[in-house]
């Protein structure tokens, strides 16, 4: 299995964007992010694909997939792989990078351009922190809404620390979210205010069937089981 240990083991968010769900501010490069923030990623991505392999899922959307490295990594583990991002940026240097097989889809989780349960799995990873309470709620509406009953919702999210203080990869958090500003950080006090992950998958009535910490007990990543009613 992944590492799951490394207490710095985090991710450096993206500018306040001015448009929802878009991974990327004009001002910050996709080559940025390859070179810094997705080797950072790098755990969680891997959890990420143990929690969609075990969930025995074929194929999985991953939403705000920025460059792609999610994907990829998906890829490689044989699950067929679509990714969505709002960034004509992102989406460019996803495709240059990645094999043909990925599919990669200019568009907004607010509303998500599939049809109902066409996925065995959807990902949202630190996706929606930074977002208002009512963006969040419709997010995890249209990722669950794309999943196909019996198929699973991989959440990543930040998860507020028992004694903040004694964690000091919460204090890099902080600082870094701090630093994107505006909106963004908003966002992510509004966020951590309402109890973080376990917060939102509480206000969000949404049952864990894997649940694990990285980055020193700062971040989850919970698989969740999709399922829609008879109709």
């Amino acid at each position: 299995s992944g590492p799951s240990t490394n207490r710095f083991m985090c991710r450096i968010p993206a500018p306040e964007t001015r448009r929802p769900n878009e991974t990327a501010d004009p001002a910050a490069s996709p080559l940025a992010y390859a070179v810094v923030i997705d080797p950072i990623l790098g755990a969680v991505h891997r959890r990420v694909v143990q929690m969609c392999v075990r969930a025995g899922a074929e194929a999985v959307l991953d939403i705000a997939s920025a460059t792609g490295a999610q994907c990829r990594d998906l890829n490689a583990a044989g699950v067929r792989t679509t990714g969505l991002d709002l960034s004509e940026a992102m989406i460019r240097w996803a495709r240059r990078y990645s094999p043909a097989s990925i599919r990669y889809v200019l568009g907004s989780a607010l509303d998500l351009p599939f049809a109902d349960r066409v996925f065995d799995a959807a990902v949202l990873a630190l996706a929606l922190h930074e977002h208002t309470e009512s963006e969040r709620q419709a997010m995890l509406h249209e990722a669950q809404r794309v999943v196909r009953s019996a198929g699973a919702l991989v959440l990543a999210e930040y998860v507020v620390p028992a004694r903040p203080t004694a964690v000091p990869a919460w204090w890099i958090v902080r600082g870094i979210e701090k630093l994107a500003g505006g909106s963004h950080y908003a966002g992510f006090i509004d966020f951590v205010n309402r109890g973080g992950m376990i917060g939102l998958l509480r206000r969000s009535d949404l049952k864990t069937t894997e649940d694990v910490r990285l980055c020193g007990g700062a971040i989850g990543v919970a698989r969740i089981p999709i399922r829609h009613d008879a109709v």
